[in-house]
């Protein structure tokens, strides 16, 4: 694929995720609709997901960061949540470390 398409898909995946992805402060959600983002099946907010995710977003921000744009997305996506607030709460979804799952609506 061209360089630039690759770029151009990244700024794409990157906005997508900093401006209309849905999540609960940060946390993504384990199923969603491939062609809305819109969550599926009442599936889990997955901190794996969410892992996996955060570290691709550093690896495209380091990889073009020479890119002023793709380079300020990632740190808004990654500034999103409240990772490391939660993990720190009794009743966060990562309260006793990475869990497989939350249900925030199952309480």
């Amino acid at each position: 694929m061209d360089p630039n398409q690759l770029r151009e898909r990244v700024r794409a995946t990157l906005r997508h995720f900093a401006y209309d992805q849905e999540h609960v402060r940060g946390w993504y959600y384990h199923f969603v609709n491939r062609k809305s983002g819109a969550r599926v099946w009442n599936s889990e907010l997955s901190t794996i997901d969410t892992a996996l995710l955060l570290a691709g977003v550093l690896t495209a921000q380091q990889y073009y960061r020479d890119d002023a744009e793709i380079f300020d997305l990632a740190s808004a996506v990654y500034k999103t949540g409240r990772l490391y607030v939660d993990a720190g709460q009794a009743n966060g979804p990562a309260a006793h470390g990475l869990a497989s799952g939350n249900r925030p609506d199952a309480r």
